[in-house]
C-alpha cells in the first residue's frame, strides 16, 4: 500500500485514504480537518501559523479568519484533549499551532484496522450518536421581517426538539453564524460534534409562505428526510410542531407524558409578537459594550415589552425581560430592590403561563445566586431547569458557576463542559471554564483555556482578563501586566480596570495601580456593587485597613462579588485577617 502512515499516542493517520484510527477503529474527521491534522502532524514541534494553514488547506476556497480555530477545537475533541490541557496540539498565542505529541512514521497498516467506528474511545466528549443541530432557515425574501420570521422557526424547532431528553440539540447561538455560512454541510457537521443536521428555506408564494425541510446524515450528507409546506403566516408554527414530531419518528424519540400533555408547549405564539422576542434575544446575545451597555439592555427590554404587548400569553417574553432587569441590575444600572421587584414579577407571570419553562428557572437561580445568596434554593433550581430542557446550555453554565461557590469543583468543570458542548463557539461559555478553573487554582489549565478561547474571539476581554489573573497568581507579572492591557483595550469597565490596578500593584508598580484606582474612586456615579474589588486593590497596596473599610462596605450593600470571598484567590490574604473573617461569618448568619 503507497502512502505515509502517521502513529501518536493510540491513534494512527492513514495519508492515502485520508483517514484517521484511534486503537485500530476508524474515527470520523471531515476532509479539511483532516488536512489541518495531518500537516499538523507531519510538522511536529515546529509552530505552524495560521497563515501556513490557511495556505495549505484552503488553498482551493475562502475561508473566514475563525474557522480555523473552530475547526482546531473540533480536532481537540476528536482526540480527546481535555479541555485546559494540551495533549496534542498546543495554542501559540498570537501565532498559530504546534503538535506536541510524539510522532512516529511507519510504512504498513496493522491487520487488525477496521472501519466500526471508534466506539472505545473513553471520554464521552466523542459520542456525538442522537445529536442534532438546526441550521438557520435561510429566506429567500430578504426583507427583515422574513430574516426574522427565519430565525424564530430555527430557534423554535430547537426549543421544541430540546424537550427530548435522550437527544443532544445545540444551542441557538451555536448555530446562527452558519446562516450564511459556504463550509461544507460534512464540514459544519463535524465543527458541532452532531451526526444529524436539519435545514431549511421559506418563501412567499402567492400570499402563503413555502416551508422547505431537509434532514441529513452528517458525516456524509446521506438524505433522510425532506418534505414541503405551503401554509398561511399565521399557521407557521403549527408547521413547526409537524417537522419537530416527524423528526423524533425518524431519530425514535419520546417524549415524557407531562410534556406531551403541557398545554403551554402547544400554543402557537402571535407571530409578530415572536419577531419582537427574536430581536430582543439578539441584542441580548451582543449587549456587553462598555459604550452602549445600558443604551442595548433598555432597547432589548423594549422589545420583550413590545412582544407581551402583542401576546400577553407569550411566556418566555416575561422570562425574557426579567432577565433584562438582572443583568439591569448586575451592571449597576438600576438598585437591588428594583431589580428583585420586576425580576419576581415577570417571573411570577411566566410561570403562571408556563409552569415547565426552563428559561425562567435558570433566571429564579440566578437571583438566587447574586441577589438572595440563598445557594440551596438556586441549586433546586438549577436542576429544576435542566430536568425541564436537558439542553439548556445556561442553565449548566450557571450551576457550574453555583457548583464552584459550593466547592464541588470536579462538578463545576463537568457541568461547563456540558455548557461548551452545546455551544462549542460561545466566547461567555468558554470564558466560564476558564474562571471554573481559576477558581480552583488549576493556573495552568486556565492559562491554555483562555489562549484557546482567545483564538475564537479574540475581542474577548473577560478571556484575556483571567489570564492575566492566572499569571499574576504564578508570579510572572510581565504576561500579566500585556493581557491585563488587552483586556481593558476589549471592555474598559471599572471591573477590568480595578482588575488592572490590582495587577499593576502585585506586579511592584504603585504608581500606576493608585492613578487607576484614584480615577475610579472620583467617579461622580462610583457604582457600590464594586467595592469589594477595590478593597482588592488597597489590600495589594499594603493598606490592609483601608481594604478591609471597603470590604466592609461592599457586605453592607450585597456587592455582587459577595459570593466568590470564599473561593477567589485574590482575597486569600484578607481571608486570614479577623475583621474580613467576622464580616463573612455575619453575612452568613444575615
Amino acid at each position: 500500500m503507497n502512502g505515509k502512515f502517521y502513529r501518536f499516542d493510540s491513534f494512527l493517520l492513514d495519508t492515502q485514504t485520508k483517514q484517521l484510527f484511534y486503537k485500530n477503529k476508524f474515527v470520523n474527521l471531515s476532509y479539511k480537518s483532516f488536512d489541518i491534522l495531518l500537516y499538523l502532524v507531519q510538522n511536529q514541534g515546529r509552530i505552524v501559523t495560521k497563515e501556513e494553514l490557511f495556505q495549505t488547506v484552503w488553498t482551493d476556497s475562502f475561508v473566514e479568519e475563525n474557522n480555523l480555530p473552530v475547526h482546531v477545537s473540533a480536532l481537540r475533541r476528536v482526540l480527546g484533549e481535555k479541555r485546559g490541557e494540551s495533549r496534542f496540539i498546543k495554542t501559540v498565542s498570537g501565532r498559530g499551532y504546534s503538535f506536541i505529541a510524539d510522532v512516529e512514521e511507519i510504512d504498513k497498516l496493522p491487520s487488525t484496522l477496521t472501519k466500526k467506528g471508534a466506539s472505545g474511545l473513553e471520554d464521552e466528549l466523542f459520542n456525538t450518536s442522537n445529536s442534532i443541530a438546526v441550521l438557520p432557515f435561510t429566506s429567500e425574501n430578504k426583507t427583515a421581517d422574513f430574516e426574522y420570521l427565519a430565525g424564530g422557526i430555527t430557534q423554535s424547532l430547537i426549543d421544541s426538539l430540546s424537550q427530548y431528553p435522550k437527544l443532544k440539540v445545540m444551542a441557538y447561538t451555536a448555530v446562527k453564524n452558519y446562516r450564511k455560512s459556504e463550509l461544507d454541510l460534512q464540514e459544519i457537521g463535524f465543527q458541532l460534534g452532531v451526526d444529524k443536521l436539519l435545514f431549511g428555506s421559506l418563501a412567499e408564494y402567492k400570499n402563503n409562505l413555502e416551508i422547505s425541510v431537509e434532514l441529513i446524515n452528517a458525516a456524509d450528507k446521506s438524505y433522510l428526510w425532506g418534505t414541503q409546506y405551503n401554509c398561511q403566516f399565521a399557521d407557521v408554527f403549527t408547521v413547526k410542531r409537524e417537522i419537530s414530531l416527524v423528526i423524533a419518528e425518524k431519530l425514535k424519540l419520546r417524549l415524557d407524558e407531562s410534556d406531551k400533555s403541557n398545554p403551554a408547549k402547544l400554543q402557537n405564539p402571535d407571530s409578530d409578537a415572536y419577531k419582537f422576542y427574536l430581536k430582543g434575544n439578539f441584542i441580548m446575545d451582543d449587549f456587553p459594550s462598555h459604550k452602549d451597555r445600558r443604551k442595548r439592555l433598555s432597547s432589548a427590554l423594549s422589545l420583550f415589552q413590545q412582544a407581551i404587548k402583542k401576546d400577553p400569553q407569550f411566556a418566555p417574553a416575561y422570562a425574557a425581560a426579567g432577565r433584562v432587569y438582572f443583568f439591569l441590575f448586575i451592571n449597576n444600572f438600576i438598585s437591588r430592590v428594583e431589580a428583585l421587584t420586576e425580576c419576581r414579577t415577570a417571573l411570577q407571570l411566566a410561570l403562571n403561563l408556563n409552569p415547565r419553562l426552563s428559561e425562567a428557572f435558570v433566571l429564579e437561580g440566578m437571583l438566587q445566586i447574586f441577589l438572595e445568596f440563598d445557594f440551596e434554593k438556586a441549586e433546586d433550581f438549577f436542576a429544576k431547569a435542566i430536568e425541564l430542557n436537558p439542553n439548556n446550555a445556561y442553565a449548566y453554565h450557571m450551576k457550574s458557576l453555583l457548583y464552584v461557590v459550593l466547592g464541588k469543583f470536579d462538578e463545576a468543570i463537568f457541568l461547563q463542559n456540558k455548557a461548551i458542548q452545546l455551544d462549542p463557539t460561545s466566547t461567555a461559555y468558554n470564558c466560564g471554564l476558564i474562571n471554573r478553573f481559576y477558581f480552583t487554582k488549576n493556573y495552568n489549565k486556565a492559562i491554555v483555556q483562555a489562549e484557546e478561547t482567545i483564538e475564537l474571539d479574540e475581542r474577548s476581554g473577560p478571556a484575556y482578563l483571567v489570564l492575566a489573573l492566572a499569571y499574576a497568581q504564578l508570579g510572572l507579572f510581565d504576561e500579566a501586566v500585556k493581557y491585563s492591557q488587552k483586556a481593558v483595550d476589549n471592555s474598559p469597565t471599572e471591573e477590568m480596570l480595578l482588575a488592572q490596578s490590582y495587577i499593576y500593584a502585585v506586579a511592584g508598580d504603585e504608581l500606576k495601580a493608585r492613578d487607576i484606582l484614584s480615577r475610579i474612586l472620583a467617579e461622580q456615579n462610583f457604582p457600590k456593587n464594586i467595592y469589594l474589588l477595590v478593597a482588592l486593590v488597597y489590600d495589594a497596596l499594603g493598606e490592609i485597613d483601608r481594604a478591609l473599610d471597603y470590604a466592609e462596605k461592599g457586605f453592607e450593600e450585597k456587592a455582587i462579588d459577595v459570593y466568590m470571598m470564599e473561593i477567589e484567590p485574590r482575597f486569600s490574604r484578607l481571608r486570614k485577617q479577623p475583621r474580613f473573617a467576622s464580616l463573612m461569618q455575619k453575612f452568613k448568619e444575615r
